[in-house]
């Protein structure tokens, strides 16, 4: 028979007489109740019996204790440190396994702290040394029978044990998380319209949670004030048209709005000094009353627009115009390059409309009017200029604006714009320019009739013909259908 073997069958031995003294006759001498006490089963360790009081596990306790967080842990009345021990041979591990105990910093995990330790045998004494935390919050091995000197069980029902409570974070507070901070997003939804569109700018919310707790602040580990649950929105904000953010002429502005008011965010990127607004995912977290909301405002030029930190969802009906179905009409409309001759004077002239933009804000005019919407036509490939061999003995044209470029909507009606900004026929240096119409949001189409027409005058007195007149290209239209 191997030793191991023998090991086996001696301790089964043992724990039989082990339990027939725990269980046996209770004897009644001189009115006192005596009750015979158990035995210790064996304890091996690399084949060894050992002492089985284990007098080394108080000092593997101690350290477990000295390690625990004033504050941060919570322990069960039945609280210590058990050996894991073969069932078999009776061989322990050099791993304690120490609690039920519950941290902050882990409240969902197992009640076991895992202590390793380094053992050496002499004479059946067991030393220790290089105790020290392998895993926080584990679970005691399946194959393996907790043992303790004193025949104390594990304690039942001890995964039922309750996490301690955080420190309470100031009421309604609001912040951006750093590297020093990190959280576990509970609850987590991924919005469906969770996006905000605004004048060269996008946030986009890719998660929302609750929060249980914050580490990582001054205090440590931080919870919610009382009556107050901690809100988390994790986004993205993106430059759009291959514009940076901080270039804008109206910088956006970010804060999160509670029922106790407004609190300003930055959301710049400080690393080396820089000041725009960060490209990384961003996380925000708020302290709100249980059960209601806060929303995210970003604001731009006076007008806000808001997310919920409950659901990432938009809440705000402002700028409704870069929600639409496409904000981008592709046209290619070309007015080809044509010459009109007017006796010894000669103008040429082609331009592309290349497309419409549909949107609430105008860089140059602002937002627009509430129920209204810009519709900005841009123009490219302008040429436009004196032609023929007289062109040096005349003045630059002048364009009357008015009459070559209308715009009437679908029902017909004008549709007044601005003729300070740059019409299509001006300026050929320009390799891009916009007209702007603030148009109702109900329009469904815009009719666009272009026929380029201005006056000339010479700038000498030589035998021109004629020395004055006016100048008309042939007209040409086209439709814009502006979408839902």
């Amino acid at each position: 028979m191997s030793k191991a073997s023998q090991r086996s069958g001696q301790s089964k031995a043992q724990i039989a007489r082990c339990y027939a003294a725990r269980v046996g006759t209770a004897v009644l001498l001189s009115a006192a109740v005596v009750t015979l006490a158990a035995c210790s089963p064996s304890l091996q360790l690399d084949g060894h019996e050992v002492d089985s009081k284990a007098p080394f596990l108080k000092q593997i306790e101690d350290q477990w204790r000295n390690d625990l967080g004033q504050g941060t842990s919570s322990t069960g009345d039945k609280a210590g440190c058990w050996l894991a021990r073969d069932k078999d041979t009776d061989e322990f591990d050099r791993t304690a396994f120490c609690g039920p105990v519950r941290h902050l910093e882990r409240p969902d995990a197992g009640v076991w702290d895992a202590y390793s330790f380094d053992a050496t045998v002499s004479d059946k004494s067991v030393t220790v040394d290089n105790i020290g935390l392998k895993e926080m919050g584990t679970a005691f091995p399946a194959n393996r029978q907790a043992y303790r000197a004193d025949g104390a069980d594990l304690p039942k029902n001890a995964d039922q044990l309750a996490a301690p409570k955080a420190p309470p974070l100031p009421a309604g507070y609001v912040k951006r998380l750093g590297s020093e901070n990190s959280i576990e997003l509970k609850d987590r939804t991924v919005p469906k319209a969770g996006k905000i569109i605004a004048p060269n700018l996008q946030v986009t919310v890719t998660d929302v949670g609750r929060v249980d707790t914050i580490s990582g602040e001054a205090d440590g580990i931080m919870g919610p004030a009382d009556g107050e649950e901690l809100r988390a929105i994790v986004l993205t904000v993106e430059a759009k048209r291959g514009e940076s953010s901080s270039s804008l002429d109206t910088p956006p502005v970010f804060s999160i709005q509670t029922q106790k008011g407004r609190k300003a965010l930055d959301l710049t990127d400080k690393t080396f000094g820089g000041t725009a607004i960060t490209s990384e995912p961003i996380t925000i977290i708020a302290g709100v009353p249980n059960g209601q909301d806060a929303e995210l405002v970003v604001g731009v030029a006076g007008i806000d627009q808001t997310l919920s930190l409950r659901t990432g969802e938009r809440t705000s009906t402002t700028a409704a115009g870069y929600y639409r179905s496409s904000t981008t009409v592709a046209l290619n409309k070309q007015f080809p390059t044509t010459q009109v001759t007017v006796g010894s004077f000669a103008v040429r002239h082609g331009v592309t409309f290349s497309k419409a933009d549909i949107v609430p804000f105008n860089p140059t005019a602002g937002w627009a009017k509430p129920g209204k919407i810009w519709l900005q036509l841009t123009c490219t490939n302008v040429d436009y200029d004196k032609a023929g061999p007289n062109d040096w003995r005349y003045h630059r044209p002048v364009i009357n604006i008015s009459k070559s470029i209308t715009f009437t909507d679908d029902k017909g009606v004008k549709i007044p714009y601005n003729e300070k900004d740059l019409p299509c026929l001006q300026d050929s240096y320009l390799t891009e320019r916009t007209v702007s119409l603030e148009i109702p949001e109900s329009t469904r189409s815009v009719r666009v009739n272009y026929a380029p027409t201005g006056s000339f005058s010479a700038a000498d007195t030589g035998e021109l013909f004629p020395k004055s007149g006016t100048f008309a290209f042939k007209p040409m239209t086209f439709t814009v259908t502006i979408p839902k």
